[in-house]
């Protein structure tokens, strides 16, 4: 699970929360939302979803009081059949996936004005492009480090290769198989940089169709 954002709009009362679960292959479970106070943890409250798109979600808290100090949201998986006021209380536990725990002190203000779902898929969006951008910074930044790598490998074997002539038959059987590790070494980098390139590249296209995506949804 990814959480987006959680805010407070103290005008309205109301809670929101931008999240992505993460899809289960074979899972057809469907996701249940309901929250609780702290001091009433017994008594469940029903969350709105105001936006669903594969497993990305907006939910909305009504009528929270500006005094809510803490909080938690329960996420459970139900099948399509179930519904949660009608499992024991063993079947709703085995049920629950996570919960999300909320202080009153750690939750961003907002105003919640737009509630459309082109602005909450504008939203996903920008935050995909950015997470995409972070990783392609980190990817790039693997990649030049590796090809240092190799190049000092290169530069340590030219120097051993160049000291042979000067070495007796000892020191030189000895200095050949420093070389053969070293070939061996950058064989092995060599393979590692073909794949971080290809990371590069697979991020580099998902950043363009995110920033195709986020141009489309702003016209």
């Amino acid at each position: 699970m990814t959480l987006h954002a959680w805010s407070y709009d103290t005008e309205k009362r109301t809670m929101r929360i931008r999240l992505s679960l993460d899809e289960v292959p074979g899972n057809t479970n469907n996701h249940l939302f309901r929250y609780v106070y702290k001091a009433r943890p017994d008594s469940e409250k029903e969350v709105m979803v105001l936006y669903e798109r594969n497993d990305q979600y907006v939910l909305e808290l009504k009528d929270v009081p500006r005094d809510f100090d803490q909080l938690a949201v329960r996420i459970y998986g139900v099948d399509e059949s179930q519904s949660i006021d009608t499992l024991t209380p063993e079947e709703q536990e085995n049920s629950l996936l996570t919960s999300l725990y909320a202080d009153r002190r750690t939750i961003e203000q907002a105003n919640h004005s737009s509630s459309d779902e082109t602005t909450f898929t504008r939203q996903f969006v920008e935050d995909g492009l950015a997470h995409t951008e972070r990783q392609l910074e980190k990817a790039q930044q693997s990649v030049k480090a590796q090809r240092q790598q190799i190049k000092r490998l290169d530069r340590d074997k030219e120097e051993l290769e160049d000291e042979l002539p000067y070495l007796s038959l000892d020191e030189q059987v000895e200095q050949e198989n420093e070389i053969f590790d070293l070939s061996r070494k950058r064989d092995e980098l060599t393979l590692e940089l073909e794949k971080l390139e290809q990371s590069v590249q697979a991020l580099e296209e998902k950043h363009d169709k995110l920033r195709v995506r986020l141009r489309e949804l702003s016209i």
